[in-house]
């Protein structure tokens, strides 16, 4: 083949693809209307969203708690905990459990 002709081949694939693309498009312009009454159900959500959204804004957090001196006494976990194997031998076997008490 010749230069020429992969040209023409190339010109004619293009030529075929934007048609195809434009076919597409003008026969799809009317599958993405919205119907009137999802237009009236949408307004109805976004003033929902729009009432709700200035209820939250009004809202305000106190976070005087975190810096108050008995929430920053209080302690995590007791250091007393034990290491607990990670697996058995039989897995199936029986489950036995020991009794633990945790002392602040």
């Amino acid at each position: 083949m010749d230069s020429s002709s992969v040209k023409n081949i190339t010109v004619a694939l293009l030529v075929i693809t934007f048609l195809f693309v434009g076919y597409y498009i003008y026969s799809q312009r009317d599958s993405n209307s919205i119907n009137p009454g999802a237009n009236e159900a949408l307004f109805e959500n976004v003033q929902k969203y729009i009432a709700r959204r200035e209820v939250l804004n009004q809202i305000t957090l106190d976070t005087a708690l975190f810096s108050n001196p008995r929430f920053t006494s209080l302690s995590g976990l007791p250091r007393g905990l034990q290491a607990q194997p990670v697996s058995r031998s039989n897995p199936f076997d029986e489950v036995s459990f020991t009794q633990t008490s945790f002392r602040q």
